[in-house]
């Protein structure tokens, strides 16, 4: 997308540039009264501020995109300037394919294709890392493939039961991703404590890990957690989630660990499948 955006910068220099007409314009009305630098020197500066311009749009665009898979939907969330989100539900789906080009082999990336049901019509996820991965993930989902795990009912229809079920093996209890509550401030290392647990259950046969639960199996929210973050909810906890875990564990695993967001009368919890 970069590459196009230097293309069509320099399409743009080279087909504007030779116009007598914008020149003569310039050096009549602009030059010297608004603007002290000659028409070409103008007209390269211009260029690179257009250029910027849509590569810092192209690159919000890019770091405000989210894909959520749940128990029902597949949710995405786009927008720069106004935020929309499209919700597709699992039942809706037929069949799902994926693609690469020679440029997203190389990068890891491609597009995930889903086939609806009784309709021709396709909806197409793009860049997806290890779209492969992802498009297992979305059969799971919705029944298909499931290794020897039911996916007929949601994943976290039990998470009642899961809480009080309290810690084992495969469940872990933790009050919150980053804010100490005993210190009342940041802790980063309650962020690595996190990620061991995550990498442990990477390690292992999985686990469920539940934010926002106190070892005592009560709900004390995610309130301190979402204050600390720039974007103050569940996104933008999301989003911190997945910059720790990338520079952590590492990126090409980050598909394998799943959100869910349960709101609670004590606060909304989030609950980690791995």
């Amino acid at each position: 997308m970069l590459l196009a955006v230097e293309f069509a910068a320099l399409a743009l220099f080279l087909l504007a540039k030779p116009l007598a007409f914008y020149k003569e314009l310039y050096n009549q009305y602009v030059y010297q009264r608004l603007i002290p630098y000659e028409y070409d020197f103008a007209f390269t500066i211009l260029v690179g501020v257009f250029e910027v311009m849509v590569t810092l749009y192209l690159f919000g665009r890019w770091y405000k995109e989210t894909y959520r898979i749940d128990a029902e939907s597949i949710r995405h969330r786009h927008g720069v300037f106004v935020r929309r989100e499209t919700v597709l539900h699992l039942a809706d789906i037929q069949s799902v394919s994926f693609s690469q080009g020679p440029l997203g082999k190389l990068r890891g990336y491609g597009t995930i294709t889903l086939h609806l049901k009784d309709s021709e019509k396709t909806v197409k996820l793009k860049d997806i890392a290890n779209p492969k991965r992802s498009m297992e993930a979305i059969m799971k989902k919705k029944g298909v493939g499931t290794a020897g795990i039911s996916h007929n009912t949601p994943v976290y229809a039990g998470i009642e039961r899961i809480l009080a079920g309290h810690e084992h093996e495969i469940t872990e209890f933790k009050s919150s991703l980053r804010w100490d509550i005993r210190l009342k401030r940041v802790n980063r290392e309650l962020e690595k404590a996190i990620m061991k647990t995550v990498a442990a259950f990477l390690n292992s046969e999985g686990g469920y890990l539940v934010l926002g639960v106190d070892d005592g199996g009560s709900v004390v929210g995610l309130a301190h957690d979402y204050k600390t973050l720039p974007r103050k909810n569940a996104d933008g906890f999301e989003n911190h989630f997945t910059q720790v875990f990338n520079s952590m564990i590492g990126p090409e695993f980050r598909q394998l660990v799943r959100l869910h967001f349960h709101s609670y009368k004590e606060g909304e919890l989030c609950g980690r499948q791995v």
